[in-house]
């Protein structure tokens, strides 16, 4: 992988980024291979503990790994208050149908239940010709509907691209606009095309975008105000952007544009830059009940010490704990070139899974990818212990008050806001605050609270957490 995702070809590290299929070409002596073994209980399965072993051999002999499946006396609830999402690029893929439907139901399997795409209202003529078309934004939507998704789809407005066709190329003037009848008219018709299409598919929830990152240039934020007023004027769908909070000007800057905006994507890094100046996780929730807003969040993959842990924690407890909404990162797959191959192409590829090459009816995850579906699962465990401490706490009040405990130590935990404890520490240590270091360029250090929890979260931990969360999912289920 490159030492961050804007670098050189050349300037590499060497990772084991992908969970490569089994394959059975022989091992030479001294030759170290490394093995991802998935173990699949079916739904039936009785509670219970399951032991087995996996065996190597060789002319010397063998050698076994003992293993233990133990499966709890309880099921997950499948639906979490807060939620996953993903950038997925439809437009190059929608000749393939089966690989389309492959790719969305490893997403849900993975727990996502939102995307943000590239799809859109397209613009067909020329000259004072036009026409809204809306035909592959209909095949990228039927797609989804067909796999069984059913919250958010991001989709695009295509105003920024109709004002640079019709001549409007600087930003500095978005004045010039408004002026433009045939720019409103036109805008106007692609709008509402946009709502009727919502209209004919119901059971998804259409939120219309047209520029990204906001907030990086004050031209760009009037520009980015400008192309939404015939949104506004024309449809009560949602608006969506992408913004950063790396500077202290854009505090103020995300109020002026907050009425041209109903989801806000925060930019992970620039959020912990915004905690870094002073300010807390409470401040963000009442910014947000001001304006109305729903908050999601984007974590990307920078670099390589953007490692599972990381992944597990941003889309499990950190975003449980946080003022955000939905996880929705770039991107499950964006690849220049080989796919195989990161330094093919000017930027690094970005990647959760792939089409295995010569079988591409299977899909090769990446590390990050499998942390990002333990996250889920950690996220699934939360929500179904809050969900029991509501419906059990006038039955069983003091398992109630134990579980709830418990929880507001772990997000305490993960806000920061944990007090120490004198007590001797256990291995999943809620009490003692996290030590969040200074922000310091492209390292795991440009992300000091995520780098803080996977300090904090060892394997143990994790066990211990697993545990605890059980341990009260147990005691409130019982009769």
């Amino acid at each position: 992988m490159r030492r961050v995702y804007s670098g050189k070809p050349g300037d590499v590290v060497t990772t084991d980024r992908f969970l490569a299929p089994l394959s059975s070409s022989p091992l030479r002596g001294g030759e170290f291979r490394e093995l991802w073994v998935t173990v699949r209980i079916p739904s039936d399965a009785k509670a219970g503990e399951y032991r087995g072993e996996l065996v190597a051999r060789s002319q010397e002999g063998s050698i076994s790994l003992p293993v233990v499946v133990r499966v709890r006396p309880f099921a997950l609830d499948d639906t979490t208050p807060k939620q996953h999402g993903i950038y997925y690029l439809f437009s190059q893929k929608l000749a393939d149908a089966g690989r389309v439907q492959r790719e969305l139901a490893d997403l849900q399997a993975h727990g996502v239940r939102n995307l943000v795409t590239d799809l859109g209202i397209q613009y067909l003529g020329s000259g004072d010709s036009w026409k809204a078309d809306a035909s592959l934004l209909r095949r990228g939507l039927a797609a989804a509907r067909q796999a069984g998704f059913r919250g958010t789809v991001v989709v695009g407005t295509g105003l920024d691209t109709l004002a640079r066709t019709l001549g409007h190329r600087d930003m500095a003037h978005p004045e010039e606009l408004a002026a433009d009848s045939a720019f409103q008219s036109i805008a106007g018709q692609g709008v509402e095309l946009a709502t009727q299409v919502q209209g004919e598919f119901p059971e998804l929830h259409l939120a219309l975008t047209h520029l990204d990152e906001i907030l990086s240039a004050p031209a760009r934020e009037d520009w980015y105000i400008a192309l939404s007023r015939p949104v506004r004027a024309h449809s009560k769908l949602p608006l969506y952007i992408t913004i950063s909070t790396g500077r202290p000007d854009q505090d103020a800057a995300r109020a002026r544009i907050d009425p041209y905006v109903d989801i806000r994507n925060q930019h992970g890094y620039s959020f912990e830059m915004w905690l870094q100046r002073g300010h807390t996780m409470t401040q963000y929730e009442a910014e947000l009940a001001r304006s109305g807003d729903v908050a999601w969040l984007y974590h990307n993959q920078r670099g390589p010490w953007f490692t599972a842990k990381w992944s597990r924690i941003i889309n499990g407890v950190y975003l449980w704990a946080s003022p955000f909404a939905v996880h929705a990162p770039w991107a499950y797959q964006s690849v220049q070139g080989d796919p195989f191959d990161e330094q093919d192409g000017p930027e690094a590829d970005t990647v959760m899974s792939l089409p295995a090459p010569g079988n591409p009816t299977t899909l090769v995850p990446t590390r990050v990818w499998e942390g990002f579906r333990e996250g889920y699962e950690d996220l699934r465990y939360v929500t179904t212990l809050e969900r029991l401490i509501a419906e059990r706490e006038a039955t069983q009040p003091e398992a109630t008050r134990a579980a709830r405990r418990d929880l507001a130590r772990l997000r305490a935990l993960v806000r920061a806001e944990a007090a120490a404890a004198a007590s001797a520490k256990a291995p999943l240590d809620l009490d003692t605050p996290l030590q969040i270091g200074p922000q310091r360029g492209l390292s795991p250090a440009e992300a000091p609270w995520i780098q803080a929890l996977a300090e904090r979260f060892t394997p143990e931990a994790w066990a211990s957490l697993r545990e605890l969360l059980s341990k009260h999912i147990e005691a409130l289920s019982a009769p």
